[in-house]
This record gives C-alpha cells, sequence and structure tokens, in this order.
C-alpha cells in the first residue's frame, strides 16, 4: 500500500494558482469551523517501514522508488536489527502494518541542513494496521512503543484559524521536528475526531506556505 494523496486544501485554476477560500473538497467547507488538528509537513522524503507479520522491510514512497544509498544504510542500522524486529513482532504481532513517515535531514531537500545539518531522522505521520488507519493518539502511541518519533500536534484550531496562522507566520523561521529552527512547509490537517472519506480514507487536507504566500506576499 502506497500512501493516500492528500488534496491541498484551496482549488487551483488553470494556471495552477491558488483560489482563495474555494475548498478542494466540499467536505472541507461543511467541516470548517469543526476542531481540526495540525501537524508540521515534514520538508522530508516518504518511507514505508513494513511488517508482513514476519519481518521488517524499508520502501520509498513507492515500490519502485529508489533510495539512496545513504538512506538505505540509515534505514538498515535502524530498523534492520533482530532487536527492532522483535520489537515490532511485540507491537504488531502476526498483523500486517504500514509505518509511514518521513526520512529527514542532512542531503534532504532544501530544508534537510536546516532541520538537522549533521544527520538524519525518520518521523511517524500515519499508521495502517490490516488495511485500518489509526487515529492520531492510536499512532503515536504506536510510534512510542517501536521508539520512534512522530509529527506533534502544533495547532489545534478551526481550518480557517489554521490557514489564517499560516498566512500570517509563514515566513519565518520555526521549531521542526528535529527541534531545530527550519523554514516551515506547512501543515497536514485533519478532523480532532478521525472522520473519512467515502473511499475510506482519512479526512485530510494540506495547508502549504508556498501556496498562500508567494515571494514574500500574502494572497
Amino acid at each position: 500500500m502506497e500512501y493516500i494523496k492528500i488534496k491541498a486544501v484551496y482549488k487551483r485554476d488553470p494556471k495552477g494558482k491558488i483560489i482563495m477560500g474555494e475548498y478542494s473538497d466540499e467536505t472541507f467547507k461543511y467541516l470548517e469551523n469543526c476542531d481540526w488538528i495540525a501537524t508540521e509537513k515534514i520538508d522530508g522524503t516518504n518511507t514505508r517501514i513494513i511488517w508482513d507479520g514476519h519481518r521488517i522491510s524499508c520502501k520509498g514512497a513507492s515500490d519502485n522508488a529508489n533510495i539512496p544509498d545513504f538512506e538505505s544504510k540509515w534505514l538498515s542500522e535502524t530498523f534492520g536489527t533482530p532487536e527492532k524486529e522483535e520489537l515490532f513482532e511485540q507491537v504488531f504481532g502476526g498483523k500486517q502494518a504500514i509505518v509511514f513517515g518521513e526520512f529527514y535531514g542532512h542531503k534532504i531537500n532544501k530544508s534537510g541542513e536546516f532541520m538537522n545539518p549533521q544527520s538524519n531522522g525518520f518521523i511517524i505521520f500515519d499508521v495502517n494496521i490490516n488495511g485500518y488507519w489509526l487515529s492520531y493518539s492510536n499512532m503515536s502511541d504506536i510510534a512510542t512503543n517501536i521508539g520512534c518519533d512522530y509529527v506533534k500536534a502544533a495547532r489545534l484550531g478551526t481550518l480557517k484559524q489554521i490557514i489564517d496562522y499560516v498566512i500570517e507566520n509563514g515566513t519565518k523561521l520555526t521549531e521542526s521536528a528535529s527541534g531545530n529552527k527550519a523554514p516551515l512547509e506547512g501543515y497536514v490537517c485533519f478532523p480532532s475526531v478521525p472522520l473519512f472519506f467515502n473511499d475510506g480514507t482519512p479526512i485530510k487536507t494540506k495547508v502549504k506556505v508556498r501556496d498562500l504566500i508567494v515571494n514574500g506576499y500574502k494572497l
């Protein structure tokens, strides 16, 4: 299973520019005044840690994605040990689980050197067990139990409040998941109570700085 496609919060015009105020999905409009959780959108590479009920394997965003040698080495040293395999078996048992996260830091994207200039890290943002998506609280518990970091709830409010915060503060350096100051890429937002689209995928949207702020000017 590859990770779900998360829609941008607003529609785009034919030139690709965001249309302010026009939600990309009617669900977001319907839920805009509910409480939403916003977690940092990590500027890294999408990585999957897969437990098939017997062993651990590490893959990129897709099965055909090329993983750089230094990332492959880091993942192997971190997740390829007998101790980690026993830990996954203790947590997941015979269930099939996919741990979705971002590999970030040194040599990864423009923000990599800000987030961790010396080394790399892996941070979890979602977990799927036997085809079921876990809630944020269950995901964070799983991450803790397998010895991994997870995306923290950076903001809580209505969807409009989160969007307004990004517009007002998107150009500032903020404390990233690594604990260092880094440019904010944006937030992944979801209702505080787990809700799902008709296809069974979690209701989530992304609010990106570059969509709302262009060359330092707020849209």
